[in-house]
């Protein structure tokens, strides 16, 4: 079954962050990502989705997020 969660992430501002933020998690096994720059959210959608994984991940990469 499908999980999904949707971060904020306030610092995203622009398609370089998305394009940023999609390279990082991608390296790290999740592709399913649905960007709202408009609302600064990011959605993933995954078989295992690892919360704390994905918050590390994104702080790692200077996007820290907080899952809404």
């Amino acid at each position: 079954m499908s999980q999904e969660i949707i971060f904020h992430i306030p610092s995203m501002s622009c398609q370089g962050c998305v394009s940023n933020i999609t390279k990082v998690l991608n390296e790290n096994g999740y592709d399913k990502l649905d960007f709202d720059l408009d609302n600064k959210t990011l959605k993933v959608d995954n078989n295992e989705i690892y919360e704390n994984s994905i918050v590390k991940i994104l702080r790692r990469a200077n996007y820290p997020a907080e899952i809404k």
